[in-house]
């Protein structure tokens, strides 16, 4: 595990007509403090915490990977939050948000039963052996979950991963403080931006800091730019 962790950790969400189901997630996650856990089945790679073991026995690998999809929860975040392809890739080409988290406020302890650690980019796939230890889940899952194909090194990768006894609340739950940034997208429409900027107010947040995506003139990348969040009584809309 690397305990180097960042200062900052960056989680995208796409937004938009299409997207409903993760607007309500955004609004879920700023009103109650949690963030959805999926399963390894729920991601997009299909090598992502996907077993290989080292003498090649498929059916204990097709046990150990029951398991893992069944237990195992994997929360995604970036050490970076002016990314040009992550706004692309999971942010509704830059129609979505991105949450900022302060992670020297989210400590340890109030994450317990995860291991927060960057992903490691490489052409070769971790091949565990099956140690008594290993053979229980919760080793090879940290061999595998942190290891990604080098092809995605551009999300430079940190994730907290849990290994749960049931699925019932795949939630991870964060303090209020650690909460410290909200970056609107580039191309977010007026709308969402009106929504979400309503959530905000009525969550209830002290020393967020709204941020928005700017093009920058001179490269081709977006600036992160801070912003004041319009009064109360802007006109109000709704989820379309």
């Amino acid at each position: 595990m690397d305990n180097n962790e960042p200062e900052k950790l960056y989680r995208y969400f796409p937004l938009g007509p299409d997207n409903k189901t993760w607007f309500d997630r955004v609004r879920d996650t700023l009103e109650n403090q949690r963030l959805y856990c999926p399963c390894p089945t729920q991601l997009n790679d299909p090598f992502d915490c996907a077993i290989k073991l080292a003498n090649g026995d498929s059916d204990r690998e097709a046990g150990i990977q029951g398991r893992i999809d069944k237990q195992a929860g994997v929360v995604s975040f970036s050490a970076c939050g002016d990314h040009v392809l992550m706004w692309s890739h999971y942010a509704s080409h830059h129609r979505g948000i991105c949450l900022e988290f302060d992670m020297p406020a989210w400590p340890p302890e109030d994450r317990e039963g995860y291991v927060l650690d960057k992903v490691r980019y490489t052409m070769s796939r971790p091949l565990p052996t099956l140690s008594p230890q290993e053979q229980a889940g919760a080793i090879t899952l940290e061999k595998i979950a942190f290891t990604k194909h080098k092809n995605w090194c551009y999300e430079n990768e940190w994730r907290m991963v849990c290994s749960f006894k049931n699925r019932c609340d795949p939630y991870l739950g964060f303090p209020r403080a650690a909460l410290t940034g909200v970056i609107f997208g580039l191309k977010m429409t007026d709308n969402d931006r009106c929504v979400m900027e309503q959530v905000i107010r009525d969550a209830g947040y002290q020393g967020l800091t709204i941020f928005e995506a700017r093009e920058d003139h001179d490269k081709f990348c977006v600036k992160v730019c801070p912003v004041l969040l319009p009064e109360s009584d802007s006109p109000t809309m709704t989820v379309e």
